[in-house]
């Protein structure tokens, strides 16, 4: 509202409505009363624990699953690992054991954080990705998997360092292999997901999608109300977990190296490694983006065809050919939605800017990757 003071025209904003707190300039309000304050780090840590009761009350309740209907050999990893770190004290002795002791068990049927971590009956739908331009029109790769927490994780890591690049850098007399992106806060990232998503509700899903120039996390849960990761990080707020059962048992089984440090930590190594880095919390979940970078390979770098020399079309087409030199051009007529004279016209296109070469014998065509 506009108001004076000593003459002068200034704003004055207040802040109205049922949703709290209010946020600007890195800062958090409430209001009470008639009067505007900021909330100290503790207020907003009651407040955040307070909007996560629901989570926090269902991961305890009885799931349908039984005791029995689990995945042995992950528990037995899992508990073994947190065994070696001292985080759980006594060695493996069987899966009714080991979740008992772990607090995962209700009578003859495991928690609903217990069916989530070790079930053998799928309970996370997790569906995963690799497009050849930056709409998820042409699809070079598609993985779709029901999983228990540990199983998307390790299922999560691999598709995604199966799709990024690697480079050679040779230190001193050894070869060292060079991810494009640092895989260790790829996994922060990846368990963080897993660890925070809202389960409670109907359908959820969880999605990773690899562009040629980003990958994107989703997970279906939004962030605590109010605050955004970069700034918890800084600010060293408390943490504050959705679900702190099941982020104990990452704890003790060694997914997490310390509580609330995951974003810090990705964000470190990100950082170093100059990757840029943001997110989107949207009325139905949370997406963590993580932009790729240009990858160098001795003297030579990766580069994106410049924008005049290649349509999208053609694009797509030698992106589809570096996943597989050997298709053919009905193959990859149909994969991009295309006639197949499209296809031998990007062919022409690709071969004219050095971009492929065709090789191999008459019966047994393919093509070879330029750049």
């Amino acid at each position: 509202m506009l108001s004076l003071l000593n003459n002068l025209s200034y704003i004055q904003v207040i802040f109205s409505g049922q949703e709290v707190p209010y946020s600007t300039s890195g800062k958090y309000y409430i209001r009470v009363s008639d009067e505007t304050r900021e909330m100290t780090q503790t207020q907003l840590s009651e407040l955040f624990n307070d909007l996560n009761t629901t989570d926090k009350k269902w991961e305890l309740e009885s799931s349908n699953t039984k005791i029995n209907e689990v995945n042995d050999c992950i528990i037995k990893y899992n508990y073994n690992e947190g065994f070696k770190k001292n985080r759980i004290t006594e060695n493996y002795i069987n899966s009714i054991t080991a979740l008992s002791k772990l607090g995962l068990v209700n009578g003859d049927y495991l928690t609903n954080a217990g069916n989530l971590l070790f079930s053998s009956k799928g309970p996370i739908w997790l569906k995963m990705g690799v497009f050849a331009t930056e709409q998820k029109i042409t699809i070079l790769d598609m993985v779709q998997i029901h999983g228990n927490i540990f199983e998307c994780i390790e299922e999560s890591y691999k598709f995604i360092c199966k799709n990024i690049g690697c480079a050679a850098e040779i230190n001193s007399t050894r070869r060292v292999d060079m991810s494009e992106i640092p895989v260790n806060a790829i996994r922060e990232i990846i368990v963080n997901s897993f660890a925070h998503a809202s389960y409670h509700t109907s359908s959820t899903y969880h999605e990773i999608d690899i562009f040629p120039t980003k990958i994107t996390i989703y997970n279906p849960g939004k962030l605590p109300r109010g605050i955004e990761p970069i700034t918890f990080s800084k600010n060293n707020f408390p943490c504050s977990f959705r679900n702190p059962k099941i982020s104990e048992i990452l704890f003790r089984c060694s997914q997490i190296e310390a509580f609330g440090t995951g974003f810090k930590r990705a964000f470190s190594l990100f950082d170093d490694a100059k990757i840029k880095y943001d997110y989107a919390d949207n009325h139905e979940g949370f997406s963590f983006n993580i932009y790729r970078k240009e990858i160098l390979y001795g003297s030579d770098t990766t580069k994106v065809p410049p924008v005049d020399e290649l349509n999208n079309t053609e694009i797509e087409v030698l992106e589809i050919l570096k996943k597989n030199p050997h298709y053919k051009n009905i193959e990859m007529s149909e994969l991009i939605f295309k006639s197949e004279k499209t296809v031998y016209r990007c062919l022409n296109i690709l071969q004219k800017y050095n971009y492929i070469k065709k090789a191999g014998t008459q019966k047994n065509i393919y093509w070879e990757i330029l750049k």
